[in-house]
């Protein structure tokens, strides 16, 4: 339960060091696994999914699950025909297994195909409302096409799931700006400021929404963290 209450907040390295554990006394748990898989995927750590997908293949390599972690680890190498193949082969042996349609929903909107994508996500949401990134990308589709106020509850529902959601808690500001609501605006964006401190757009439309509401000290600060930000990006040597 550790490792799924850490996987649902983000903290997926941490998580998957649950998750391990708990796969070493059920070694044959497809589930387990499956969501040990995603933990390192997200982690970024692939040769651990690598891993995770060597051990499936190996409990039954024509599961759900194998399927998921092989279009999983195309999808990491941009083979997105290959991976929606794959995820495709999930929904054909269970039509509701987690994450596939949302998986492919990113798929179609990378390749900016976003009504194709917005169907993806809704599908995942049908059958599993508390997914997260479905309702991110379903809030940020409405945002992209100028509708903050149907944006709003999606970003919501992101940050219910996961209070650490930053992107999520960036945008939902951004829409209550658009919308003339900058007092709205403040909490979620401070809130993305201590997610993530050195994100500078939190700090620069932070300081937007003090300066509207006439707080112009607290707005100067925030400029002035985005600055220091962004200098310390720029001296930073491209490697």
């Amino acid at each position: 339960m550790a490792g799924l209450d850490l996987f649902g907040l983000d903290q997926f390295s941490a998580a998957a060091d649950y998750l391990e554990r708990a796969s070493r006394l059920q070694p044959d748990d497809l589930p387990t696994l499956d969501i040990l898989g995603k933990a390192y995927w997200r982690a970024k750590n692939y040769s651990g999914v690598t891993h995770v997908f060597n051990r499936i293949m190996a409990i039954d390599p024509g599961s759900p699950e194998a399927h998921f972690m092989l279009g999983m680890a195309y999808d990491v190498e941009y083979k997105e025909e290959d991976a929606y193949k794959e995820f495709q082969a999930v929904l054909a042996v269970d039509p509701n297994f987690p994450a596939v349609h949302s998986s492919l929903g990113l798929i179609n909107y990378r390749e900016h195909k976003v009504p194709e994508a917005e169907a993806e996500f809704k599908q995942e949401l049908s059958r599993h409302p508390d997914d997260p990134i479905s309702n991110y990308m379903v809030g940020r589709i409405l945002r992209e096409a100028e509708e903050p106020a149907q944006a709003i509850p999606y970003y919501t529902a992101a940050i219910a799931i996961n209070p650490s959601y930053r992107d999520a808690l960036f945008e939902l500001g951004q829409c209550y700006l658009t919308l003339n609501q900058p007092k709205e605006a403040i909490k979620p964006l401070q809130k993305a400021t201590e997610v993530d401190p050195g994100f500078d757009q939190t700090h620069f439309v932070l300081g937007k929404a003090y300066r509207i509401l006439g707080r112009s000290e607290d707005a100067a600060r925030e400029w002035d963290i985005c600055k220091q930000i962004k200098a310390r990006k720029n001296a930073q040597p491209n490697l």
